[in-house]
């Protein structure tokens, strides 16, 4: 089995080999995962076998401190963090927080102290921790969602379409609120979604050493048209960051 440990410093293997200093706004970290205006980055973890979960349909167990602090800084640079209905239930997503250094980094250039938490959802069906002061919901125009989360959620609304999922109409109404900075954390299916659109412009992905749940979904592959911007390695963990284009 692959070594796992969790202290180990980041070290980058590819294209180049380099170090990555630790700092409290992971300023090392940050030159790595420029996130332009207008691109839509999936940062997702797979474990040793491809798979997105363990047993229990989270994919916490197979995270560790290297990915944790890459995790931080995607969505450090992030406007938005965008995650599937089941995804956010799971993972019990609540407003997103970051560190006291990376959310003043952001303060101190205008921008809000975290990114907003977008869950995409067509049942309406939410974790506890969330409200519409804390989130805003993606759907459809004739979804069940606006049934079941009545009229307090109106402006925390964002309409992706008619009957099916519209992705790139749900970008563009995110980016009419300013939000153009889009950061996808899963699960797999929307994941999936977002590459047969042909939206994705930057994807994140760690493999971890540990094993996921045999009967677990899996993790996209890269597509073809994407390259290794870098490769990072961390005790037994591998974080590749591949973009579109030449």
């Amino acid at each position: 089995m692959t070594r796992r440990d969790d202290d180990e410093p980041i070290v980058q293997v590819a294209p180049v080999s380099a170090s990555v200093p630790e700092d409290d706004t992971e300023r090392g970290l940050q030159r790595l995962y420029p996130h332009p205006h207008g691109h839509v980055r999936l940062g997702l973890i797979a474990g040793a076998d491809r798979a997105a979960a363990q047993k229990n349909g989270s994919s916490r167990g197979l995270g560790g401190t290297a990915d944790l602090r890459v995790l931080r800084t995607l969505r450090a640079q992030a406007d938005c963090v965008l995650v599937g209905g089941r995804s956010a239930r799971v993972e019990a997503y609540g407003p997103i927080r970051l560190p006291a250094a990376m959310s003043s980094d952001r303060v101190s250039t205008g921008r809000p102290a975290a990114p907003t938490l977008v869950i995409a959802t067509f049942t309406g069906e939410l974790p506890d921790t969330v409200g519409p002061a804390s989130a805003l919901v993606m759907t459809t125009r004739t979804s069940s969602t606006h049934e079941r989360l009545g009229e307090e959620w109106g402006a925390s609304m964002v309409i992706a379409g008619e009957h099916t999922l519209d992705l790139a109409a749900g970008l563009a109404a995110l980016a009419e609120r300013g939000l153009t900075r889009v950061l996808c954390e899963g699960g797999p299916r929307l994941a999936a979604q977002l590459f047969e659109a042909g939206l994705v412009d930057d994807y994140c992905l760690t493999t971890s050493p540990v094993a996921g749940a045999p009967d677990a979904p899996r993790v996209p592959d890269v597509p073809d048209g994407m390259r290794l911007a870098h490769r990072l390695e961390s005790g037994g963990y591998a974080m590749e960051r591949w973009v579109r284009g030449a």
